[in-house]
């Protein structure tokens, strides 16, 4: 049998030859590897490389499909709604790209998953109707005292990095 751990953040996977997947539980994938530290090595089956990069690459496939379900069904609230289409309202009524680019930036942050105090603020301008010019300011002091410059820069990291890699192969002989 075959054994290889890929992790992703939440996704890790062990599977077994030939290229069937066993369990995705870690503390049976560490039991399956555990031994003595006298255990002699054994070398690896012919084509084990191979098939590790065979599965490999479909776990790559795997962890594809699943961002791109989690990005379509991002459930945006109904005060991120708002405040994105006032944004839009916005950028079609300026002609200054200095404001354009903060426009496009504010959209860009305030359409990703928030902080619960962030998304209660967005409900107060909401309520407020809070609109333009005042509406871009509001959404800057938020972007200052939630610190959301590091959620952007961790977006940024996750897009920048968004396949697994393989942290340990092991081939296991019975």
């Amino acid at each position: 049998m075959t054994s290889q751990l890929t992790d992703l953040g939440e996704y890790q996977v062990e599977i077994g030859m030939p290229n069937e997947m066993v369990t995705r539980e870690i503390p049976k994938i560490l039991n399956l590897m555990r031994c003595s530290p006298d255990t002699p090595s054994t070398p690896l089956p012919f084509g084990y490389n191979a098939a590790v990069m065979e599965l490999f690459g479909k776990f790559k496939e795997e962890v594809r499909a699943r961002q791109a379900e989690q990005t379509h069904t991002l459930a945006l609230t109904a005060a991120q709604k708002y405040v994105l289409q006032e944004l839009q309202m916005l950028i079609g009524q300026t002609r200054n790209i200095d404001i354009q680019g903060q426009i496009s930036q504010m959209s860009d942050i305030f359409k990703q998953p928030l902080y619960q105090a962030v998304r209660q603020e967005l409900n107060a301008l909401k309520n407020r109707q809070v609109k333009g010019l005042d509406l871009l300011a509001a959404l800057g002091k938020i972007y200052q005292r939630y610190g959301l410059r590091r959620e952007v820069e961790r977006q940024s990291d996750r897009e920048e990095n968004p396949l697994p890699v393989i942290i340990c192969s092991e081939g296991l002989v019975n």
